[in-house]
């Protein structure tokens, strides 16, 4: 006789998540693609100033990192502390709070960067001097 009690863990977050990780990583890997072979032919810049190459590297890397990178983290997260703990998720709604604020934050961002709503700099100030 089997005593063990199946727990329904709750996949939703997780399968949107993990979605969301390929689609974001079309779209990071496919914009990385695009912006290299702007630098092979230039007359890809379309000389419109949201498509230049300086606009378009920042949003290939932070859709590769925090879109890409994110979603995967959150997703592995959500399905390993269920799995470990061997419980469902405290809160359902908080969860998909998560998911849903993450890619407004990412959608955000996405349109931002490449009209030019960003700092100059290309890496963090981390030795404590200004650089302005």
């Amino acid at each position: 006789m089997n005593t063990t009690s199946s727990t329904a863990y709750n996949y939703k977050v997780v399968r949107q998540f993990a979605i969301m990780t390929v689609v974001w990583g079309i779209v990071g890997m496919g914009l990385g693609v695009f912006i290299a072979a702007q630098l092979a032919w230039p007359s890809l810049n379309f000389d419109l100033p949201w498509t230049s190459f300086g606009r378009l590297r920042p949003l290939h890397t932070n859709a590769v990192i925090f879109a890409f990178g994110g979603c995967a983290l959150f997703a592995t997260s959500y399905y390993s502390v269920q799995r470990t703990c061997q419980t469902t998720l405290f809160a359902p709604g908080l969860a998909a709070f998560t998911f849903w604020g993450w890619q407004l934050v990412i959608l955000l961002a996405a349109i931002s960067l490449p009209l030019g709503y960003t700092s100059p700099r290309n890496t963090p100030n981390w030795n404590g001097r200004s650089t302005s």
